[in-house]
């Protein structure tokens, strides 16, 4: 089981956020990358919590599918955080 962010941290993180849900002074570029990973996981957050529904409702077609789109957008964050991964790296960020 993961164990949640310490309130600390949570603090530290919000504290370092502009209104847009990124952290402030970054290049344009790594925004760009950062807000896609974002994306994606917004995106799976709420494919998780379709599936978690259609499980309830005993809805196996709706689940299948949603399974495959939860697989989908996982492999998408994937390629995104590897792409801000070697952005940072090549760039020092």
């Amino acid at each position: 089981m993961r164990s949640q962010p310490s309130s600390t941290a949570q603090q530290a993180w919000q504290e370092g956020q502009s209104k847009n849900g990124v952290p402030p002074n970054l290049a344009p570029q790594q925004h760009q990358l950062l807000k896609a990973v974002q994306r994606h996981l917004i995106r799976s957050a709420e494919l998780s919590c379709a599936a978690t529904e259609a499980l309830a409702q005993q809805d196996q077609h709706l689940l299948r599918e949603l399974d495959r789109q939860v697989d989908r957008e996982g492999g998408e964050n994937e390629r995104a955080l590897g792409a801000l991964r070697q952005h940072r790296k090549e760039h020092g960020c």
